[in-house]
């Protein structure tokens, strides 16, 4: 992707679902964590993840579900079990970063 579009992507990404850099990439971190193990909880995207502190990257994660863009799955079995799953809003998102 030409550094152009990068802007472009982000410029659109803040407009219609204010996001910033950090949480697009996240956002991929959370991706390629759930194409790996086939899903990914918080625990691992917070040890896996070297964008900032765990503190951070849970406060992160918790706003990217309330815009929709992410939702929190809890194991029945295990309360402390959090898997993190596509939103509502996630494939909006991916559409208009597709348009850039």
């Amino acid at each position: 992707m030409k550094l152009e579009n990068i802007a472009v992507a982000l410029h659109r990404l803040k407009d219609g679902f204010d996001i910033d850099g950090t949480d697009a990439m996240l956002l991929n971190d959370i991706s390629i964590i759930r194409r790996a193990k086939g899903e990914g909880t918080i625990m691992e995207v917070i040890t896996t993840s070297k964008l900032a502190s765990p503190a951070t990257l849970h406060g992160r994660i918790k706003r990217l579900v309330k815009k929709g863009l992410l939702i929190k799955v809890v194991d029945d079995t295990n309360l402390r079990y959090k898997r993190l799953e596509e939103g509502p809003r996630f494939e909006d998102m991916i559409k208009v970063l597709s348009e850039v």
